[in-house]
């Protein structure tokens, strides 16, 4: 009877996870173990699922996204058509009022020339009367030159009054007008203020959506490619496997060692098939996910897990669970460094995720 010897180092992990199936592809024992090997064939499909519908899942988040973004880059830019309307009607309202503004001056200068003008008529009135003393006063000999001129200085006081009654008058219709200017121009300031933080918060939206986008599209992308390492694994360990079994069954090996697991360890009689729940174990440990179907922390899926992962001490020597030949060493993706042992009568044991190896 002999054993195989497996020792292992890790220098940065304190522990490390063992992974170990029995597979096999003779009749009938073919059909057993070519069930346990199904079974590692049907975690990997489960995974490769799990990760499909998970970017299905993101590709319809990202496709509400573009649909959220696409919306809001139409209230975008109504907005912007609705701020540069707001802001045209607030450029026109500050011509309307720079316009009433010199409208107002220029009443303004009139007043003033016209009360330059009024002075200037009262000084030279008073100068003539001066000279003239009969000539403000009234002639009783000539009563119709006399109510002629004072019908003149009425006439001439009447315009002038009238004058600038109708020039104040204008010059209130303005400031009034001005007035209402300023506040429509105000209102329509703030109408402006207002809709351009509207606008920034909806940016500000639209650009979130979009970081969310990208952060989708790079866990898409990472979980692409962590579907197309499962698809390699896969076929990597059907391809080897089978190659395994072509060599067994021309009765060829191409064994990395060649080395013959035949050490005396733990009495197993008997063949392979008829030692069902007598096998040894191959490392000291606790187990950490039994045979059989679990549900993933991580996934949040049930997945079938076709072997067992044992948590070993750091630097625990892992041995064959029954006595045969080395088949394989090779490095796995996704299985990391994999010995494969031919127990004989088409039975295989596949140990994984080993740090080094050394066979004794």
């Amino acid at each position: 009877m002999t054993y195989a010897l497996l020792y292992f180092k890790k220098y940065s992990l304190q522990v490390c996870y063992l992974l170990f199936f029995i597979l096999s592809t003779t009749t009938p024992s073919f059909l057993n173990a070519q069930g346990d090997f199904q079974q590692r064939i049907d975690k990997i499909e489960t995974d490769i699922s799990a990760l499909r519908d998970e970017l299905l899942n993101m590709q319809k988040r990202e496709g509400d996204f573009l649909s959220e973004i696409e919306v809001i880059d139409k209230k975008v830019i109504l907005m912007i058509q609705k701020l540069s309307l707001y802001q045209d009607e607030e450029n026109k309202i500050s011509e309307q009022i720079a316009v009433t503004s010199v409208k107002i001056n220029d009443l303004k200068g009139e007043i003033s020339r016209l009360q330059e003008v009024y002075e200037q008529q009262v000084v030279s009135t008073y100068l003539f009367a001066r000279r003239k003393t009969e000539w403000l006063s009234f002639d009783w000999r000539k009563p119709l030159e006399s109510l002629r001129r004072l019908r003149y200085f009425l006439i001439i006081s009447e315009h002038e009054r009238a004058l600038a009654a109708n020039l104040k008058k204008r010059q209130s219709e303005y400031l009034a007008q001005n007035v209402v200017l300023e506040t429509q121009k105000k209102n329509k300031h703030a109408l402006v203020l207002e809709i351009g933080k509207q606008l920034t918060a909806v940016t500000g939206v639209r650009n979130d959506k979009r970081g969310l986008i990208r952060n989708l599209r790079e866990d898409r992308s990472s979980r692409e490619l962590a579907i197309r390492k499962l698809e390699r694994s896969r076929g990597s360990l059907i391809a080897e496997i089978q190659k395994r079994d072509k060599e067994r069954k021309s009765g060829r090996t191409t064994s990395s060692t060649g080395s013959i697991i035949d050490r005396k360890w733990i009495p197993v009689k008997g063949a392979f098939s008829k030692n069902k729940g007598k096998m040894n174990w191959p490392v000291n440990g606790k187990i950490v996910t039994k045979f059989g179907k679990y549900k993933d922390p991580v996934l949040l899926t049930t997945l079938n897990n076709s072997g067992i992962d044992i948590r070993a001490d750091f630097g625990k020597p892992i041995r064959s669970i029954y006595k045969g030949q080395v088949s394989f060493i090779t490095f796995m993706s996704g299985y990391g460094n994999t010995v494969i042992i031919d127990h004989g009568s088409g039975y295989y044991s596949v140990y994984s995720h080993l740090n080094e190896i050394y066979i004794a």
